[in-house]
């Protein structure tokens, strides 16, 4: 983003491969994440305004599907540096059919008085899940979040236990 070039090191495959998670701080500049936040304020106002909106929980969460045909700017987040090297090591594995493909590319917006999401697991798989990597969500914060205005919540070494993380203990990430 900001002309750099990222290495995906051994450092962040080890905290990867031991939590289940990684926090690259700074991976895309200032600018870019204020170009980004007005394009998904305008989405969801476009949104808004469409009979056929995805709205759903209690009505204060918005999904906006699709973005990889919605601007360049997030199209460009797809081939991001950190999105191909991590992706790469995630799947590494001899196969003749591609290693990953996207499966969905959406903005979510939180609403005051938003509910939080249950635990949960992004594949519909039951339990025992299986130990081999299944999905990988690339999760780009564009702006500070918290608690109270909707952080993700993340299970940390939950991927080891091979069950949907529901009774785990959680933990909060910030930006």
């Amino acid at each position: 983003d900001n002309g750099q070039k990222f290495i995906f090191t051994n450092k962040h495959k080890k905290l990867f491969s031991k939590n289940g998670y990684l926090i690259i701080k700074n991976a895309l500049s200032d600018k870019l994440c204020k170009k980004l936040n007005q394009k998904i304020k305008l989405l969801t106002r476009k949104e808004l305004n469409k009979k056929n909106s995805y709205i759903y929980g209690s009505g204060k969460l918005l999904r906006i599907y699709h973005l990889i045909e919605k601007d360049k700017l997030f199209r460009d987040l797809l081939f991001h540096p950190i999105v191909t090297q991590f992706c790469n090591f995630a799947f590494k594995r001899d196969t003749l059919h591609e290693k990953y493909f996207l499966s969905s590319f959406h903005g979510n917006t939180l609403f005051p008085g938003a509910e939080s999401q249950k635990l949960h697991v992004d594949v519909n798989l039951p339990n025992p899940l299986p130990n081999w990597m299944i999905r990988v969500n690339v999760n780009y914060i564009i702006h500070d979040y918290n608690e109270k205005n909707g952080a993700t919540v993340v299970v940390p070494k939950s991927h080891k236990k091979l069950i949907s993380p529901t009774r785990l203990k959680k933990l909060k990430i910030n930006k």
